[in-house]
C-alpha cells in the first residue's frame, strides 16, 4: 500500500452502531476490496479520505486540457471533518522525497480550471533541494473560478549558481498551511512542465496520462494504519485472521496498526459505543518479533474524557495463544477504542518484519458468533507448574466433556517436541519431561472439541 503524508492511514468500513458491547468483525472473517487510481509518481489525499470515512477526493478525470486525462482535487466534508484534495511527490511539511532534477528551472507552468470558494485558496508548490536540503520554496496561490482551462506560471527563485538535484511538486484544493479549507473548493490540473530546462524530469508525469491502480483487501469495521496489513489464512478459527507487520518506509520504521476507531484531522476518535463498566477483552494471537513485543490497548471515554485504559504487551508466541484483559471502570463509559499494533514503543530497523496475527477478538459480554467461547478458558483451567522449571513439570486441566484431548508441546521455532492423547473426565494431570531439550520458551497446547488453549512454560 502507498502511504499518504499521515503516518497512520486508514481504509475501514463502518456501520452505525447503537450503544452495545460488541466488537464488530472481531473474528476478521469479513473483508472488503478497495480499489483506487493515483497519478503515477504522486501521493494523494485518497488514503486520508478513506481514513475519515469520506469519499475519494482526488480523482482521474477525462475533462483534460489536452490528451486523455487530468487530475481533479476537491475539498470535502462529512459535517464533522474537512479534507482538501492534493497531489504531491514529496512531503511539503518536512521536505522529504521528490524526484530527480539536476537542472536549473526558471518556473513551473501548467493549466488549471476550478472553483475556489470565497475565502479559500488553492496552492501550487515547488520546492527545490540540493543534498537533501531545501534551496527554494515557491508558492502560487490560486483563487476564484476558471470555467475553462487557464494557463498559470509559478516563478522559481533559486540562489545564484545553485543546481538543485531534486524537486517536490504539490497541488492542493485549499490552503493546507493555514486552514482545513472550505468544502466545495475544487481544482483540476493538467500539462505541468518546467521552463528554462532542456528536458523534463523523467518522473514528472506532467500530462497526468499515467495512472497506477491499487487494490487490496481490508477487514470491515476496522481502520488501518501502516503498510503491511494483510488478510491471512493462518487463523485460529474460521477462514481468516489479520496480519500486522512492522515495516520500513525509507526514512524510518513503523508498526502496523488496526483500530475500531476512525482517524480525523485532529487525531483519532473515541471508538465505538460501549457502556459496560466490568468486562473482559479477550482473543487469540501469534507474534514473531525480533527484539520487541506487539500490543493491544483498550481505552474508554465518557463525553470525550478518558476514564480508563488497559494495555497488554503480547510476547512472542509461535502458536495461537489466548489472552485476556480484565476491565473494571469506576464510572460508565460511552465509547471504547481498541488499538493493536505489531510493535511497541520506538521501532528500529531491527524490528522490521515483526509480525502479529490476531484473531477471534471479542468481549466476554458480547454474544456474537466469533468462533470462540469466552468461558472456555475458565472451563479448561490449563495450568503448568513449576514454571519456570528445569524441564520437568506438570500440567493439569479440567476435562468437563470427557472427550479426548490432544496435548502438544511446541518450541519457540514452532517445532513439536512432544505429543500425546489424553482421556478421562474431570481434572487431569500429566507429567512432562523436557530436560533433554534445549533451554528456552515452550508452548503447551491442548486441543479439544475443535478448540485450542495454550500455556507458556520456560525451561532454564
Amino acid at each position: 500500500m502507498k502511504k499518504t503524508l499521515l503516518t497512520l492511514a486508514a481504509a475501514g468500513c463502518f456501520t452505525a452502531l447503537s450503544a452495545q458491547t460488541t466488537i464488530p468483525n472481531g473474528d476478521f472473517e469479513t473483508w472488503s476490496q478497495v480499489t483506487y487510481d493515483e497519478p503515477t509518481g504522486y501521493i494523494t489525499s485518497i488514503w486520508e479520505a478513506l481514513d475519515m470515512g469520506l469519499p475519494v477526493n482526488t480523482t482521474q478525470t477525462t475533462d483534460a486540457q489536452q490528451n486523455t486525462y487530468a487530475v481533479r482535487m476537491e475539498t470535502i466534508t462529512n459535517g464533522t471533518d474537512t479534507l482538501f484534495g492534493y497531489i504531491t511527490n514529496g512531503d511539503p511539511g518536512t521536505g522529504e522525497g521528490g524526484i530527480p532534477l539536476g537542472q536549473v528551472p526558471s518556473g513551473l507552468t501548467g493549466y488549471w480550471k476550478g472553483d475556489i470558494m470565497p475565502g479559500d485558496t488553492a496552492l501550487v508548490i515547488v520546492m527545490c533541494k540540493l543534498g537533501g536540503s531545501l534551496v527554494s520554496f515557491d508558492i502560487l496561490p490560486v483563487t476564484g473560478m476558471a470555467a475553462s482551462y487557464t494557463p498559470f506560471t509559478l516563478p522559481i527563485v533559486l540562489p545564484p549558481l545553485t543546481v538543485p538535484d531534486s524537486v517536490i511538486i504539490a497541488v492542493a484544493s485549499s490552503n493546507a498551511f493555514v486552514s482545513m479549507g472550505l468544502p466545495g473548493s475544487w481544482i483540476q490540473i493538467d500539462n505541468i512542465s518546467f521552463t528554462g530546462i532542456l528536458t523534463q524530469p523523467a518522473q514528472l508525469n506532467g500530462d497526468f496520462e499515467n495512472w497506477t491502480t491499487t487494490s487490496y483487501t481490508v477487514p470491515q469495521a476496522w481502520t488501518l494504519g501502516g503498510d503491511s496489513i494483510l488478510q491471512s489464512s493462518d487463523m485460529h478459527n474460521g477462514n481468516y485472521a489479520v496480519h500486522l507487520e512492522t515495516y520500513s518506509y525509507g526514512t524510518g520504521t513503523s508498526p502496523s496498526f488496526i483500530t475500531n476507531a476512525q482517524f480525523t484531522q485532529s487525531g483519532i476518535d473515541h471508538g465505538r459505543p460501549y457502556t459496560m463498566q466490568t468486562d473482559t477483552l479477550c482473543g487469540w494471537y501469534k507474534f514473531a518479533g525480533v527484539s520487541d513485543s506487539a500490543f493491544i490497548y483498550a481505552e474508554f471515554t465518557n463525553m470525550g474524557t478518558v476514564i480508563g485504559g488497559y494495555y497488554l504487551e503480547l510476547e512472542p508466541a509461535a502458536v495461537y495463544t489466548y489472552f485476556e484483559i480484565p476491565i473494571a471502570l469506576i464510572t460508565a463509559p460511552d465509547s471504547m477504542m481498541v488499538l493493536a499494533g505489531s510493535s511497541t514503543g520506538m521501532t528500529g530497523l531491527g524490528d522490521v518484519g515483526s509480525t502479529l496475527l490476531l484473531d477471534d477478538l471479542q468481549l466476554k459480554s458480547q454474544a456474537i458468533p466469533t468462533g470462540i467461547r469466552p468461558n472456555w478458558s475458565d472451563a479448561l483451567s490449563l495450568q503448568a507448574w513449576p514454571n519456570p522449571s528445569n524441564g520437568q513439570f506438570s500440567i493439569s486441566f479440567t476435562n468437563a466433556s470427557g472427550e479426548d484431548a490432544q496435548l502438544t508441546i511446541i518450541d519457540a521455532l514452532g517445532r513439536s517436541v512432544h505429543h500425546e492423547t489424553l482421556n478421562g473426565t474431570g481434572k487431569l494431570t500429566q507429567q512432562i519431561d523436557l530436560s533433554s531439550e534445549e533451554k528456552g520458551m515452550y508452548f503447551v497446547r491442548v486441543t479439544q472439541s475443535g478448540k485450542t488453549f495454550t500455556k507458556k512454560v520456560l525451561v532454564n
